[in-house]
């Protein structure tokens, strides 16, 4: 195709052409075309009229030939949103005895509604939304829209939908009423300030496939709700051992529907490919086919998170879809919903394309995708996937929609710098542009590397604090912080609970693969507990990926995100092994729970003394005094213990003693009341 609408009553046509003579059919009727200028390429003419084009059958004839005049670039310009973006309602919706079918497609000639072996033509109203209403019941009948751009027909399935059937071959009819009136939201009992919740990241199929237990509906949705399982050695599993471990957040990877798993048969991956930001994957349900299926066993797992005590965050990609060139959004609205430079889908995200949230229709499909979820799935928090591709003013509107709904919600995500370009040079949900989201929380890889060692690969390319690299001693108490003290270094934010502590997530090399293949002779268990240890006691929010606190392996691969169970599972059997290490992980779950000096934070109270290299304690003073003792050399420390601490772990075993001995390589942790 060489010819183009450039401006909404111009067209630009290659010199070439003009030569040979030309003339512009809109709906089969010649117009008048007036020239206005010309280049060493193209000519422009002014079309006339002053009736809207798009939405018309635009075709260029010449040489004895028909050429579809490109429409599509249009949404290149900067005012196309004041033009054409909507507030209507999107999608199908269902009423008991008629359905409204309704879809943004402004570059379209013709809308066909495929449904029940039936076709229906769609009416354009303005600003390019196509409807129809068709009467009955029709909750959960499949469809799919055949869309007219450019004179080429597409079958398209529905962005707007809210479920589909296997593999998304076609989109489905929800009654979003029905649905919803099977279910009453389970408030959750027990409340923690930020700074006092516990983050477990898993990913549904890891945390329940595992061949070891009697959990029944492994690797589903279904998986999650059932209580009272165990593995072999009669300890807790799936939803037990969340309850056990006592954490107040899951965090669960996408499960928003994703293109990269045949849902029919079998198949991995960790879900950063959706083709949709309302439909739910598929291959986690019992009936993929089944469109309300997913959606109950879903909002079935919710809920017993909540009878548990467990909120949910999602975590969600609105900074790219799967094959964003062949995803629906993009033939149905090209050029609009995804960034572009050098006339080529811009892919600052490595995933190909990258989500331009700053377009009008691009922001309220992000916003309405969170809102369909907290208000359907009653979900409590989101984890935004490189959200330094998501322009500012959107996650800010994000923010206050999600605290509209939940207060207490947890907003937090990648802030990486991704070197991006919006539509319009916006400023983007960076690290750095924290301070303007001061509810917002960023994954702190200060934190990280300054406490582990810096290096994506097991093998690090040099050693933190925690593995002994005692120049890290003045980075330890900023990171410690949670990086929000001018401390040996700038602050990076305004306050702890914008810090995500973590030295491990899905990403990269778990912490024992990582202590394994950067240390020699060293305990690497005895170190995984350190770490964590050390993550539960520092100001911040605590980031802990699942199997963390046990010490799992992922085999010394680090992106293993369609390697499969081998890799990525949770092992119940290593759990059997190292229960203890369990137990202790809870244990520190707890006394952060308890510490009051979180419920009113004063950075003012806290003090750091080293009376060796390698040796830091850190001291919380107030009407309970607390003490974390890090020791980082291969030798026993003896402390005098001149302010009458307790040893957390031995409280119940009589009068403070005079010296405390710090074991190598560990944090313990002292009280008194």
């Amino acid at each position: 195709m060489n010819s183009f609408l450039s401006s909404y009553h111009e067209i630009c046509i290659p010199n070439q052409i003009l030569e040979s003579g030309c003339s512009l059919l809109v709906d089969n009727e010649e117009r008048e075309c007036y020239f206005t200028s010309k280049t060493d390429r193209f000519s422009y003419f002014n079309i006339a009229g002053n009736d809207e084009l798009l939405g018309k059958n635009l075709v260029l004839v010449y040489d004895g030939k028909e050429e579809h005049v490109d429409v599509t670039k249009l949404a290149l310009l900067l005012n196309f949103d004041e033009i054409y973006a909507v507030d209507e309602e999107l999608g199908p919706i269902c009423y008991d005895d008629y359905t409204v079918f309704r879809l943004w497609a402004p570059f379209a000639s013709k809308v066909v509604l495929s449904l029940d072996n039936k076709q229906y033509e769609l009416r354009r109203l303005d600003r390019g939304v196509y409807e129809i209403r068709v009467d009955g019941d029709l909750d959960g009948k499949l469809y799919h829209y055949d869309v007219v751009i450019n004179g080429k027909k597409h079958r398209v399935t529905d962005p707007y939908a809210k479920s589909s059937n296997a593999n998304a071959k076609e989109s489905a009819v929800i009654n979003l009423k029905r649905l919803l009136s099977g279910f009453v939201n389970v408030p959750v009992e027990k409340t923690f300030s930020k700074l006092k919740s516990t983050i477990y990241e898993l990913h549904i199929r890891d945390f329940t496939i595992h061949k070891g237990t009697n959990i029944v509906h492994k690797g589903k949705y279904l998986g999650l709700t059932e209580e009272n399982c165990h593995t072999k050695e009669n300890h807790p599993c799936g939803i037990d051992y969340l309850k056990f471990l006592s954490v107040s957040h899951v965090q669960l990877l996408p499960v928003l529907d994703f293109g990269s798993v045949d849902e029919e048969s079998s198949g991995y991956n960790w879900g950063y490919d959706p083709i949709s930001y309302f439909a739910l994957e598929g291959s986690y349900s019992t009936n993929p086919n089944d469109p309300h299926a997913r959606m109950a066993e879903f909002r079935q797992l919710v809920d017993s998170l909540h009878k548990n005590g467990i909120r949910v965050n999602l975590d969600v990609v609105y900074n790219h879809m799967y094959q964003g060139e062949k995803v629906n959004l993009n033939i149905i609205t090209p050029h609009y919903f995804f960034r572009e430079e050098n006339s080529k889908l811009a892919n600052h995200s490595w995933c190909g394309c990258d989500f331009a949230s700053e377009r009008k229709m691009a922001r309220r499909l992000i916003k309405e995708s969170i809102d369909f979820l907290m208000n359907v799935y009653d979900v409590d928090g989101f984890r935004f996937d490189l959200m330094g591709l998501i322009d500012l003013d959107t996650i800010k509107e994000v923010t206050s929609l999600i605290l509209s709904h939940k207060k207490d919600a947890l907003i937090y995500g990648e802030g990486w710098d991704m070197n991006a370009t919006g539509f319009r040079n916006e400023k983007f949900a960076t690290m750095k542009n924290s301070h303007e989201l001061p509810d917002v929380a960023f994954f702190n890889d200060t934190y990280r590397d300054i406490f582990r060692g810096h290096g994506s690969h097991a093998k690090l390319d040099d050693l933190g604090f925690l593995l002994g690299n005692k120049d890290y001693l003045d980075g330890f108490k900023f990171a410690y912080l949670g990086s929000s003290e001018n401390l040996t270094f700038p602050k990076l934010f305004d306050h702890p609970n914008q810090s995500i502590n973590y030295v491990e997530c899905h990403d990269n090399a778990t912490i024992y693969d990582v202590i394994n293949e950067s240390t020699e002779d060293m305990d690497a268990l005895r170190l995984v507990k350190l770490f964590n240890k050390a993550i539960m006691c520092s100001v911040g929010i605590p980031f802990i990926h699942m199997g963390q606190e046990i010490g799992l392996t992922k085999h010394n691969q680090r992106n293993t995100y369609n390697l499969g169970d081998y890799y990525n599972q949770m092992d119940y059997s290593i759990l059997d092994q190292r229960f203890e290490m369990a137990q202790s992980f809870r244990h520190y779950v707890l006394a952060r729970q308890n510490a009051d000096y979180l419920d009113n934070l004063d950075l003012d109270k806290v003090s750091f003394t080293s009376p060796k290299d390698g040796i830091l304690i850190v001291t919380w003073e107030g009407e309970k005094s607390y003490q974390y003792c890090f020791n980082v050399t291969d030798k026993q420390y003896a402390l005098e213990n001149e302010k009458g601490f307790y040893n957390y772990s031995l409280m119940n075993n009589g009068s403070p003693q005079n010296v405390i001995y710090l074991p190598p390589f560990r944090c313990t942790y002292l009280l008194k009341d």
